[in-house]
């Protein structure tokens, strides 16, 4: 069934994924070994596990950052294993918001430059960005710290920057790696209640994928998710279901 994006309504689907990384001269690691998942539209995954065991190294496959080695990806029902770089580019820019372990922000330049850059390369913001830009600073009530250079903001503050710059497509997949990395029980909740507000009760919502990566255990009881996904070693050696997926 199509979605309002025009695609599949099974936000990732992979068969068989393997990802190798060069380890000395002759040796290879197996980062992803043989990964077989369905994830709908309207999921808020947790893919859990301890650190080395493949999340990260998933999440960028997911969001076409780098190729799988073998096996097959469908994202939103295009097949990134199957792409030329300048065309994953371009759906990652349309469909995914990524939201890097390191966030990713430019010091010195402010909230709103650091929202509109991934803008650029397709020619700077338009009207309805601009528009969804102060909606989104209403929301997380940044607009009197738009103009403040990232650098100055607290460690949860830069997390909703993040956050804000990842929602300007209105991608239909939100990729999150890490998010509670360098943050205290203060922040970790706030950013919980940041992003349950984001996919409670929006109808856009239903339309709309989360999938976080962690290793903190602070995330894995939390109402946010719908589904809890274990790796180990790089394969899947769990997958919980915690709440029905909303219909579309």
């Amino acid at each position: 069934m199509a979605n309002r994006f025009g695609g599949s309504s099974i936000a990732i689907e992979c068969n068989a994924l393997e990802k190798h990384y060069p380890s000395g001269a002759a040796r290879r690691v197996r980062a992803i070994a043989g990964v077989t998942l369905r994830i709908h539209l309207g999921e808020r995954v947790i893919l859990h596990g301890p650190s080395g065991c493949g999340k990260s190294t998933l999440l960028s496959l997911f969001g076409g950052i780098i190729t799988p080695t073998s096996g097959e990806l469908w994202v939103l029902g295009y097949p990134l294993h199957r792409l030329r770089e300048h065309h994953r580019a371009h759906l990652r820019r349309r469909l995914v918001g990524f939201i890097f372990q390191d966030l990713a922000l430019v010091p010195g330049m402010s909230v709103e430059e650091n929202i509109l850059l991934p803008l650029l390369p397709d020619g700077g913001p338009t009207a309805d960005h601009l528009v969804r830009l102060e909606q989104w600073l209403k929301h997380f009530d940044f607009s009197h710290l738009r103009n403040v250079p990232v650098n100055e903001l607290s460690g949860g503050e830069r997390q909703r920057v993040a956050l804000i710059r990842s929602l300007m497509n209105d991608p239909p997949l939100l990729l999150f790696d890490e998010p509670t990395a360098h943050l205290d029980s203060g922040n970790t909740e706030q950013l919980i209640q940041a992003l349950t507000q984001l996919f409670e009760g929006a109808p856009e919502a239903k339309a709309r994928s989360l999938i976080i990566s962690t290793h903190d255990p602070r995330l894995i009881d939390t109402p946010l998710a719908t589904r809890v996904i274990t790796l180990s070693d790089g394969q899947v050696a769990g997958d919980e279901l915690r709440r029905t997926r909303p219909a579309l």
